[in-house]
């Protein structure tokens, strides 16, 4: 008992990636808010599954029958995220506070971050350290171009306050002169000082607002900015490869969206299979052919690393995966494509009068002449076939295989 009791006192570091599918709304790819769960055991936004179990009566995950009054508030497991909600956020600020701290001033900064049982993290020592071995390529270009980025703007910021400063000293200055012009005036000057400084600071409340009105649409649009071009790594697109490896294709530098699906991916493999050229056109996939994604050799420690991801759910969305970037996503189960299909043998493409012309070879193996092209590269596969006549022009569908029954074209 007095062991659990130590236990309880211990700090767990869990990453939220490990949690984030659990966290994570299928509906709508946010954490879940208002968490509410089916009797099939999943959780959604208490927002999201009404608007789903209004339309369709199922499950969005599992598909099973769901009414509205199956829906039951999981007030526990919304606690629990809102407590990893909250500690993300504390640990984030910390990260970024660290980071621009040392993107802004390039030195070495110390930061530690204390736990609600006071204990020290040192986790986030050295972040704002500009060498690269005490940070991540990821952390040396986010403080490359925080610093200029924080130096032009804090710039642009100082180029709009400093007028605006030196306004307000030119009012002050004013003021305090015509102060200094009516003090000692009789009995009115004391009145006379009052007005002069209310009609200054109605001149500086303006001016002030007005500054105030410059520096909030600036703030507004790098914030718009910001929003659009800092985006979480789940928001930018996955550059992987596709391969088919028992035809020794690979198609580099594919794009998918975070919210691809399997479909997705077939689509853009037909795709570039189609502008290769007549010979690799689409025909189907076959029934057992299925996609795995590879990942790169250097995330596998000791082998014990599984290094296949099995892509089976067809509604799953990519992001969930959590494919690495530099993945090759493979073909596996075979593709049917327009070469698989033999041509047909020349007896039976010959049109009379059409001045037609033939390549016709000699198989050494079966002794066979006046083999057509596409029965030689069919039929005689494997053969010794060498050149008979080539560019010739029959005068009728000819081709000898068929006589000596070698052909696999004609049944």
């Amino acid at each position: 008992m007095m062991e659990d009791e130590e236990d309880n006192e211990l700090d767990l570091n869990i990453p939220v990636k490990t949690l984030l599918e659990d966290i994570t709304c299928p509906i709508c790819l946010n954490f879940i808010e208002e968490c509410s769960t089916l009797s099939c055991g999943h959780n959604f936004c208490h927002k999201c599954v009404s608007e789903c179990i209004n339309r369709n009566h199922k499950c969005p995950l599992c598909n099973k029958p769901a009414l509205k009054e199956n829906i039951y508030r999981n007030h526990q497991f919304e606690k629990i995220i809102k407590i990893i909600r909250s500690e993300k956020e504390k640990s984030k600020t910390i990260y970024y506070d660290s980071l621009i701290s040392g993107a802004s001033n390039g030195k070495i900064t110390t930061t530690t971050t204390t736990t609600n049982n006071n204990s020290l993290n040192d986790k986030l020592l050295n972040i704002g350290s500009e060498d690269p071995k005490t940070s991540s390529p990821i952390e040396q270009l986010f403080k490359k171009y925080l610093k200029s980025s924080l130096i032009s703007f804090e710039s642009h910021y100082q180029d709009l306050s400093k007028p605006y400063n030196e306004n307000v000293k030119k009012i002050n200055s004013q003021m305090q002169e015509n102060i200094d012009r009516v003090s000692g005036v009789g009995s009115m000057s004391e009145i006379l000082i009052d007005q002069i400084r209310r009609e200054y600071q109605i001149k500086q409340d303006k001016l002030k607002a007005d500054f105030k009105i410059s520096t909030d649409y600036l703030l507004s649009s790098l914030e718009d900015y910001l929003k659009k071009a800092a985006v979480p790594p789940s928001f930018i697109n996955i550059y992987t490869s596709i391969m088919i490896p028992e035809r020794d294709i690979i198609f580099d530098h594919c794009s998918f969206k975070p919210t691809s699906c399997l479909s997705d991916i077939r689509a853009t493999l037909v795709e570039k299979l189609n502008s290769r050229g007549e010979k690799f056109q689409f025909i189907s996939f076959n029934d057992d052919s299925h996609f795995v994604a590879l990942k790169p050799a250097s995330m596998l420690i000791d082998g014990s690393d599984s290094n296949e991801i099995k892509l089976i759910d067809e509604l799953k969305p990519l992001y969930f995966y959590q494919i690495p970037q530099g993945s090759k996503i493979q073909l596996r189960g075979g593709i049917q494509l327009k070469g698989d299909i033999p041509k047909e043998c020349f007896k039976k493409l010959f049109i009379p009068n059409q001045d037609m012309t033939m390549d016709y070879y000699r198989c050494e193996d079966c002794k066979v002449n006046w083999i057509c092209k596409n029965c030689s590269e069919f039929c005689h596969k494997g053969h010794k076939i060498v050149s008979y006549i080539l560019n010739h022009k029959p005068t009728y569908g000819c081709c000898y295989d068929e006589k000596y029954k070698c052909c696999k074209l004609i049944k």
